[in-house]
């Protein structure tokens, strides 16, 4: 394990999220905890920063640094269709769905919703680049980034959505959703037109309009 230090201002991978913490994956065999109760909302798998409170052997604690590392979108469109990732979630603690619709603290009873793929900015690169690699790692398709479309929020950080252009092969789930993919937490690629994004609830919701404008009538 590298040398860390106190102070120190870092990307990691949050792993799992509990009742007494946030786990974070930082690197080079370290993990560490976010033991803070206000640190806003987490998903297992993004990647926020994180600065080094106290390193002790082996352990490290963590605080959130308040900056949520952005999100990258890829926007698949075929014809009058677009691909998206039919989700099902049902987390014991500290659902983040539960959470954006107002239940904070409740039972997760599980969510059916819908998304686009995508997922963080890794570090030095760009949106654009992290569109194209979410794409492929999620679905096995290759592209190219076309022009930003708009940009947004998804779960309380910043969303950036590209339209792609080039695509070439069909849509396969792949990557981390495919390990992922199990009752509580499932993944389904699809093709769906504008008039059954209420239906699949695609989130968050703020993408149906200018996606209904993409599609066109």
């Amino acid at each position: 394990m590298g040398t860390r230090r106190a102070g120190e201002v870092v990307p990691g991978r949050v792993t799992k999220v509990l009742s007494v913490g946030v786990v974070v994956w930082i690197g080079d065999g370290a993990e560490g905890v976010i033991r803070e109760r206000a640190t806003g909302r987490f998903e297992p798998g993004e990647v926020v920063m994180v600065e080094i409170a106290e390193v002790e052997g082996r352990r490290i604690a963590l605080r959130a640094t308040g900056e949520r590392v952005p999100r990258a979108v890829a926007v698949v469109v075929d014809g009058s269709r677009v691909l998206l990732i039919k989700r099902f979630l049902r987390q014991k603690h500290n659902c983040v769905m539960c959470e954006d619709a107002g239940r904070q603290g409740e039972a997760c009873l599980g969510h059916h919703y819908a998304v686009l793929p995508g997922g963080h900015v890794e570090p030095g690169e760009t949106a654009a680049e992290a569109a194209v690699r979410e794409l492929h790692e999620e679905t096995t398709l290759r592209a190219t980034a076309g022009p930003l479309l708009w940009s947004g929020r998804h779960n309380g950080r910043a969303a950036h959505y590209f339209l792609m252009t080039d695509v070439e092969g069909v849509p396969v789930l792949s990557g981390q959703e495919a390990a992922d993919h199990n009752a509580d937490n499932s993944f389904e690629l699809l093709w769906a037109t504008a008039d059954e994004f209420a239906t699949l609830g695609l989130h968050p919701a703020e993408v149906r309009v200018p996606l209904t404008e993409l599609l066109g009538p």
